[in-house]
Order: structure tokens, then sequence, then C-alpha cells
């Protein structure tokens, strides 16, 4: 039985990025869970947001989706998605704090790394978003300083096996 839509569908014909001016809260949800890969797409949305609810509703579904990319959701190609950069931080806050907290200050499953971290690297660093991150709970920089015998990417971790060098001289000081 062939179905009337498939997860391809949305991609193709960008139902993600329609649905947004369907002003269709329900719609654009059930979509995005259906196909969250959609909202790290490089282009999606720059045309299509026009007002500051479409990117908090966007925004919203992508940290809930990929909190470790909120960086790349909030400025998309180096730019601000919305409104400058104080509404577009004004939005991003409200997101967070809105956020499921153990969404926003877990470390994700396949990176064993924290949303704080993975904020920071890369093109897409904001270092607003890694400080109000690290605001919203200071503790898991303690948690950094673990052994690291459980941690499948031994890439982030310094020479001496610790966690979170980078982050801990940052702040504690060097050894």
């Amino acid at each position: 039985m062939d179905l009337l839509l498939q997860k391809d569908d949305i991609d193709e014909y960008k139902l993600l990025e329609y649905s947004l001016k369907d002003k269709s809260k329900q719609r654009f949800e059930y979509l995005v869970d259906w196909y969250p890969e959609g909202l790290l797409e490089e282009y999606a949305f720059d045309p299509y947001i026009d007002s500051a609810a479409e990117f908090k509703l966007v925004l919203k579904a992508g940290i809930k989706h990929f909190p470790q990319h909120i960086s790349r959701l909030a400025f998309r190609n180096g730019r601000c998605c919305f409104g400058g950069e104080d509404k577009t931080w004004k939005i991003i806050q409200e997101c967070i704090d809105e956020a499921d907290p153990n969404t926003i200050l877990e470390r994700n499953q396949e990176t064993n790394l924290h949303p704080f971290v993975t904020a920071a690297e890369g093109s897409y660093c904001y270092l607003d978003i890694v400080y109000y991150l690290l605001r919203k709970d200071p503790i898991v920089l303690d948690n950094c300083h673990g052994n690291v015998e459980t941690r499948p990417h031994a890439a982030s971790v310094s020479d001496d096996g610790n966690e979170c060098a980078l982050s801990r001289s940052m702040f504690h000081g060097s050894d």
C-alpha cells in the first residue's frame, strides 16, 4: 500500500517551510517530528521566516530534536535568522528557557558532549549561546573533570586523560 505522503516528500516539496506560511503550528510540528533532519538543511527556512513567531517555532523544534545544534539553528549561514541580533538573541533565550531542561543540559548520546560544547565548535560558534547555556547549569563544568574511560570520542580528551580540558582551563585556570 502506498502512502499518500512519504517522508521524502517533506524535503522534496519543502513542506516544512510551507507549513510555516499556513500558520499551522500543529502541521509544522507533525512534519518536524516525522522528518526532523529537515531543520538542519543549510538553506532551509531562509526565505520563509517572516515573523518572530515563525522563527521561534522553528528554533523550538530544532532545540527539541537537535539541542547540540543550537547555534546552527539560530544563526544560519553566518547571520541572524530573524530581525537583527538583539531580537534574535531575545528569542533564543526564550526558546532555551522554555525547552525541556534535560534536553538542553544533558550530553548528546552520539557525541557524549554537552550542548554548550557543541555550540562552541565550528563555523556556528556563538559564545553568547555557550555562556547562556553554562549560566543555566554551571555544574556541568564540574562533570567535565571525570575519567574518560567510557567516552567514545577520544578527540575531545586532553593529553592527561581528562575531558573538557579547554573549558577547565578557561574557567578554573591551568593545572
